[in-house]
């Protein structure tokens, strides 16, 4: 099986960029590791940027194992009304 010079550029990037940021987590795990979900869309009024915040939150996630995932979920359920919660938090999981 010979694998196409598109899809090795493919895999090459996304190792690179989960790389990336597994030593950038791993470089500012101090301040990381204090880091609470709900402080970072308290700058914003937004609703849709306050989710699209929320799932940057979980892709960093998935990649870094850093951030706990019940405190992603918790802290998304005390900022959106119930049911949009459920919904980004799955939207997150998936």
């Amino acid at each position: 099986m010979k694998i196409k010079k598109r899809e090795l550029f493919g895999i090459l990037l996304r190792c690179v960029v989960a790389m990336t940021l597994f030593f950038i987590a791993i470089a500012r795990y101090d301040e990381l590791s204090s880091l609470d979900v709900s402080d970072l869309v308290t700058f914003t009024d937004s609703t849709t940027l306050k989710a699209l915040l929320i799932l940057l939150v979980y892709v960093i996630k998935s990649l870094t194992f850093v951030v706990p995932a019940s405190l992603v979920y918790v802290a998304v359920g005390g900022i959106f009304p119930h049911l949009f919660a459920v919904a980004l938090n799955l939207l997150g999981i998936f």
